[in-house]
C-alpha cells in the first residue's frame, strides 16, 4: 500500500510538501488551499505510470470531470525550468518478488572463504521502498514534450538506484535512451557484506563499474592501510615534496584504522587518494588526495586541477544503458535489458566488457535490478491501476439511463459509474449494501431503498401478436410457444428505481432529493470491491449534519473492512471527522462499535493551507482517547463558538 507521497513543483506547490496516507487520510483547509492539487498528483502519477502520458490534460480517473492541462499549466509557476518531483512511499511486505520477478539460480563463488551462495534470492525480503519520479523538460527553450528525467528507488529506508534520460547529441535523429548511472552496491538488497573483503558484495565482485571512486579504492587488493604517521600528516596538512595534498574531511571523522591509500587512474590523470570509513554513517568516503608535482605548476593551480579531477571523478557517466527506453522511465512490463560500455577509472575502454562472454553474470544482474528496480514501480502502478474518484459533483442520471457497452471507470468522477455498476449482472451484493446504508436507522436513515427491476423491451410488432393471442390455462399453443420463444431473444434492459418505503412508491433517481443521488456514488465507491486507492472529493455534498457523521462510520468500514482500501477524502465536515474520533474514543475504552477497532494509526487529518504563493500540509494528531493533540489552525472548525459567544 501506499505510505506516504511527496510532491514538489506542482501546480500550487512549489517546495516538497509530505502528504502521509493512511487506510482513512482526510484533507481540510480553505478553499483554493491545495486539497484537489494533492488528489491531482495521484491522477498525474497514473498517467505517467500507466501510458507514459507525461503531458496530460484529460485523465484515465478523471474523464471529463478532471483536466490538468498538460505539463506547461502542472509545473508551478508555469516555468519550464522547473522539475515536477513526486515520490511515493510503499509497504512492500505483501509482495510476491519471486513470483513477480522471478530469478534463476545463480550460484557465487566469489571470495576465498565465503563458499557457494545462491543469490537468487536476494531481495525477497524487502519490506518497504520509494518511487520517485522527476519529469521536465530537456532543453527548457525549446518545444519538445517533457521527458522523465529521472526514476528513482529506494528499499528498507535507502538509496538503492536511478535511471537517468541520457539524451544521445552526438546521433543525428538524436536517439534517446535511458541510463542505469546509480546503484548503491552497499544496499543489504544485493547481498551487501556477505560475501568477504574484496568487494562490496556480489554485484560489485561481478560488476565493478557500479563502484565510485570511494569504493574503487578502497576495494582495491592493491590498496594499503595509512599508518599513524601518515594520517596525522594529513591532519597537519603536511604535503610530500612530490605531490600537492588536497585533505578533503578531517581524518578524526573516520573510524580508526579505516583509512586506506590506493592509486587511480581518473581522465588520463594518476591520483593518490586516502578512502575511510566515516565515524557516523560507517559510509566510505574521501579524506584526502594528491596531485604529483608539475614544474612550474604552482600548489594553488595543481588544487584547481585536482578538484576538477575529482569532480570528474564523481560525474555519472553511462556505463550501463537500458535497451528499449526513451527515457528515465523502465517498461514497467518487462526486465531491464542492460547494454555494459567501457569501465572506469582508466580501465582499457577496448575492453567492451560485452555480455556474450558474461552471460550468465549479466542475466542474473537484469534479472535482479528488476526485481528491486522495476518491482517498485510496478507494484505503484498497479495500485494506481485499482484507483477510483469520485469528484465534487456527482451527476443526476436520466430516467431512461443507460450504462455503456463496456465499463468505464472515468464514470465515477461523475457518479455515474455507480449506477452503470446496480444496473449489470452480478452486483446485487453491492446495491444491496448501498440499500442498507441508505435505510438503516442507524445509518442515513434516509427512509429509502434501492431497487433493481429487470425487464424486456418488447417490439411493437410483438405486443400486437401478444394481444391478439388467446392466453388460456394448460398447454399452450404453438403460437404463444412462438410468442414465449421470441420473447426470450429480447434483450433484458435493468433500471434502478429509489424506493420510498413510506409511501411505497419507486422514484427515478431524478425525481428525489439531492442529498440521495449525491451520496450514493460516494457508497458505491466505497463499499464496491475492484479498487485499492478510493479518492472522493466532498462527500458530505447535501446532507444534513447527522448523516454526515454517518459518513464517517461509511469510511471506517470502506477502509478497515476486507479487502482494505485507501480513502483519500477531501471534506470540510466537521460532523465526519467528530464521528471517526468517537469510534476511536470508544476502542481506547474497550467497546469498539459493532465490534470494529479504530485506532489513531488508521486515521490522519491532515490542514492544507496557502501562503505566499506555496502549499503545506500538516498534520492535526489524533490521541488514544479520540482528541485532537493541537487546535486547528485559523480558527477552522470554530465557527460555532464564534457565533454564540462572540
Amino acid at each position: 500500500m501506499i505510505s506516504s507521497i511527496a510532491i514538489e513543483n506542482f501546480k500550487g506547490i512549489a517546495d516538497k510538501v509530505v502528504v502521509p496516507i493512511r487506510p482513512i487520510t482526510l484533507l481540510f483547509g480553505p478553499n483554493s488551499a491545495g486539497k484537489s492539487t494533492i488528489m491531482h498528483a495521484v491522477h498525474y502519477a497514473r498517467e505517467v505510470l500507466e501510458r507514459h502520458n507525461l503531458d496530460a490534460d484529460r485523465t484515465i480517473a478523471g474523464g471529463d470531470c478532471v483536466n490538468l492541462g498538460g505539463f506547461r499549466e502542472l509545473v508551478h509557476r508555469k516555468d519550464k525550468e522547473r522539475q515536477i518531483r513526486l515520490r511515493f512511499d510503499l509497504d512492500l511486505s505483501r509482495v510476491a518478488w519471486h513470483e513477480e520477478f522471478p530469478v534463476d539460480e545463480f550460484v557465487y563463488h566469489g571470495s576465498v572463504g565465503t563458499g557457494a551462495i545462491d543469490l537468487s534470492a536476494l531481495g525477497l525480503d524487502v519490506m518497504s521502498g520509494w518511487v520517485e519520479m522527476t519529469i521536465g523538460f530537456d532543453d527548457p527553450e525549446g518545444d519538445a514534450d517533457p521527458v522523465v528525467l529521472e526514476y528513482s528507488v529506494g528499499l528498507d529506508g535507502r538509496q538503492l538506484a536511478s535511471l537517468d534520460y541520457w539524451p544521445d547529441y552526438g546521433k543525428p535523429d538524436r536517439i534517446s535512451r535511458g541510463a542505469l548511472l546509480t546503484l548503491n552496491p552497499y544496499h543489504p538488497a544485493l547481498g551487501a557484506g556477505e560475501t568477504g573483503a574484496d568487494s562490496v558484495g556480489p554485484v560489485d565482485f561481478y560488476f565493478p563499474q557500479f563502484c565510485d571512486l570511494a569504493m574503487a579504492v578502497y576495494f582495491d587488493p592493491d590498496a594499503e592501510p595509512a599508518s599513524d604517521a601518515e594520517t596525522q600528516g594529513l591532519a597537519a596538512g603536511q604535503s610530500p615534496p612530490d605531490a600537492v595534498v588536497s585533505v578533503l574531511k578531517s581524518p578524526g571523522d573516520f573510524e580508526p584504522g579505516t583509512i586506506q591509500r590506493g592509486e587511480k587512474t581518473v581522465e588520463g590523470n594518476t591520483i593518490r587518494t586516502w578512502v575511510g570509513k566515516c565515524r557516523d554513517t560507517g559510509k566510505l568516503a574521501i579524506c584526502a588526495v594528491s596531485y604529483p608535482r608539475v614544474p612550474g605548476l604552482d600548489d594553488a593551480e595543481a588544487k584547481r586541477t585536482l578538484a576538477a579531477i575529482l569532480s570528474l571523478a564523481d560525474r555519472p557517466f553511462a556505463d550501463v544503458m537500458c535497451s528499449g527506453m526513451t527515457d528515465a522511465m523502465p517498461t514497467l512490463d518487462r526486465p531491464l535489458r542492460l547494454q555494459f560500455g567501457p569501465m572506469r577509472f582508466g580501465e582499457d575502454e577496448s575492453d567492451d566488457d560485452s555480455t556474450e562472454d558474461r552471460a550468465d553474470e549479466v542475466r542474473f544482474l537484469e534479472q535482479l535490478l528488476s526485481r528491486l528496480i522495476v518491482g517498485p514501480g510496478r507494484f505503484l502502478r498497479d495500485q494506481l491501476a485499482g484507483f477510483r474518484y469520485v469528484g465534487p459533483i456527482r451527476a443526476i442520471p436520466p430516467p431512461d439511463h443507460v450504462p455503456p457497452r463496456y465499463p468505464d471507470d472515468s464514470r465515477w468522477a461523475s457518479g455515474l459509474a455507480a449506477w452503470d455498476l446496480f444496473m449489470a449482472p452480478g452486483s446485487e451484493g453491492v446495491a444491496e449494501g448501498v440499500s442498507e446504508w441508505l435505510w438503516d436507522d442507524d445509518r442515513l436513515g434516509t427512509g429509502c431503498r434501492l431497487v433493481v427491476k429487470r425487464g424486456r423491451e418488447i417490439e411493437r410488432y410483438l405486443q400486437e401478436r401478444m394481444l391478439r393471442a388467446e392466453w388460456e390455462e394448460g398447454e399452450p399453443s404453438d403460437l404463444l410457444k412462438d410468442i414465449l420463444a421470441e420473447l426470450e431473444t429480447m434483450p433484458e434492459r435493468r433500471r434502478v428505481y429509489v424506493r420510498d418505503m413510506e409511501k411505497g412508491v419507486d422514484l427515478s433517481p431524478s425525481a428525489v432529493g439531492l442529498g440521495i443521488v449525491q451520496v450514493v456514488p460516494v457508497l458505491a465507491a466505497v463499499l464496491a470491491p475492484g479498487a485499492d486507492v478510493v479518492q472522493v472529493e466532498q462527500p458530505e455534498l447535501h446532507l444534513h449534519p447527522t448523516q454526515q457523521a454517518v459518513l464517517g462510520d461509511l469510511m471506517i468500514e470502506g477502509a478497515l473492512a476486507e479487502p482494505r482500501k485507501v480513502l483519500l477524502v477531501e471534506t470540510h465536515s466537521e460532523h465526519l471527522i467528530l464521528r471517526i474520533l468517537r469510534r476511536i474514543r470508544q476502542t481506547h475504552q474497550g467497546r469498539p462499535h459493532n465490534e470494529r477497532a479504530v485506532r489513531p494509526g488508521d486515521v490522519i487529518a491532515l490542514y492544507v493551507e496557502s501562503k505566499d504563493g506555496q502549499t503545506s500540509a500538516f498534520e492535526i494528531g489524533i490521541g488514544e482517547d479520540g482528541e485532537f493533540l493541537q487546535p486547528w489552525p485559523d480558527k477552522f472548525f470554530e465557527q460555532d463558538y464564534e457565533e454564540r459567544f462572540a
